[in-house]
């Protein structure tokens, strides 16, 4: 008996010593945002104490530094969040960059010459305006930021919880649009900033880090239907919520996006930098080109697919010059819609090549020069300014290859508008 007490006793110090090393991972483990949230009352609930109902990028060694955005820039901030978080998750390593090199990007001053497609701003500063993932695409699906391109944009519609939580594990922060309608003006409770409101309409953009299952239901102001809530960072400084950060319901619907970057090509062109408008020939697949002078070796083609594409399935065929031989063909298929690289299976050498996209609907263009108006994303009305040039985009309409700056396009499509040049980004080196 003796014996069996003096182990049991050695069993149980040795237990508590092994419980007592894991309470002090765990703590070390929760640092971030432990300080995030110092001055909580923890008494009342402590998050991140459960590591099966819970998960934050920031406590797994990924730093996401909380920016200032400028006026209108939300959507870049949270895209970029989004990118540093994936490299880190997916190499290992940290990669920073500006948001506002995306901004710079896409708007420009108008000085009365428009020498480069894109939003032209008669006022203000670019940062001003708003924006979402088209911009994202048009500053950096083939102008490099900090040595990236934008290789994927994963987007999905209200998402379920159980998926907006996979993302975040296996991509990274999602950017995510919201109505921040009492945001601002709402106090914290028990120390924790927090929104809960599901009304219509999406006017910023955030990104998403985390999660705990059991934040109170009570904290939420009103009450929410559900225990839970996502860990969100901000771009308004530290000054805002808890260091940068809130606390969102489950109860609002997740409609976010995975950024994807992509440093292995040093170079890349798009004629059509912006696609505005889709066109659909008739027949069970759309199939488009476009001719490049790329004079070197070609890694990659861009593919854009809409919520409305069922088969998110792709042909790609490489032709030496202007519609000549083909030098390599290639099929793959996606999982979410939006945007992604076919990357080919080797880089291929070329110099004048035509490229070849067959998918099932869609045909992704920029449409004419034309003036927007971003309602209350920006402050006035923006000119959106493209220009094409016949011979270099076309589109496969009754068996016979189509020039898309052409009026012969227009009459057989049936539309009213001159579709112009095709967003296909090809990126290279």
């Amino acid at each position: 008996m003796k014996r069996i007490s003096i182990s049991l006793i050695i069993l149980a110090t040795v237990g508590c010593f092994i419980l007592s090393g894991c309470e002090k991972e765990k703590a070390k483990k929760n640092k971030v945002t432990d300080e995030i949230f110092a001055g909580a009352d923890y008494d009342f609930f402590k998050p991140f104490a459960d590591p099966d109902k819970s998960y934050c990028l920031l406590n797994e060694g990924v730093k996401l530094p909380v920016m200032d955005q400028t006026i209108g820039s939300c959507w870049a901030y949270a895209a970029m969040t989004s990118m540093e978080s994936g490299i880190k998750i997916k190499t290992g390593k940290e990669w920073l960059a500006d948001p506002q090199d995306i901004v710079n990007n896409v708007y420009f001053k108008d000085t009365g010459h428009k020498d480069k497609e894109g939003l032209y701003i008669s006022s203000g500063e670019p940062g001003d305006y708003g924006g979402g993932s088209h911009n994202i695409l048009a500053g950096m699906g083939t102008n490099p930021v900090n040595g990236c391109m934008l290789s994927d944009m994963n987007i999905f519609n209200e998402g379920s919880i159980d998926t907006v939580k996979k993302m975040i594990r296996k991509h990274g922060a999602v950017s995510c649009s919201i109505n921040s309608k009492l945001l601002y003006s709402q106090s914290k409770v028990h120390g924790y900033k927090t929104h809960n409101y599901v009304g219509k309409g999406v006017n910023h953009v955030v990104a998403i880090v985390g999660w705990d299952d059991d934040f109170p239901a009570n904290i939420f102001m009103p009450n929410a239907k559900q225990k839970g809530a996502w860990l969100v960072q901000n771009s308004h400084s530290e000054s805002f919520g808890n260091k940068g950060y809130f606390w969102m319901s489950y109860d609002i619907a997740v409609t976010g996006v995975i950024y994807v970057p992509t440093d292995e090509f040093k170079k890349g062109q798009n004629y059509g930098t912006y696609a505005w408008e889709s066109v659909n020939p008739e027949g069970d697949e759309v199939t488009y080109a476009s001719v490049y002078e790329i004079n070197g070796k070609l890694g990659a083609v861009g593919i854009l697919t809409g919520e409305d594409e069922e088969d998110l399935s792709y042909t790609v065929e490489i032709l030496d010059g202007k519609f000549g031989k083909e030098l390599l063909s290639f099929s793959g298929k996606e999982e979410m819609y939006g945007y992604h690289l076919a990357k080919l299976p080797k880089e291929l050498e070329v110099d004048t090549c035509t490229i070849v996209v067959h998918k099932s609907k869609n045909i992704p263009v920029e449409g004419e020069s034309k003036e927007l108006d971003m309602g209350n994303l920006g402050p006035e009305k923006i000119y959106n300014y493209t220009k094409t040039e016949p011979g270099r985009c076309y589109i496969m309409i009754d068996g016979k290859w189509v020039d898309t700056a052409s009026e012969e396009v227009k009459e057989k499509l049936g539309i009213d508008y001159i579709p112009g040049d095709i967003c296909m980004p090809v990126l290279y080196n």
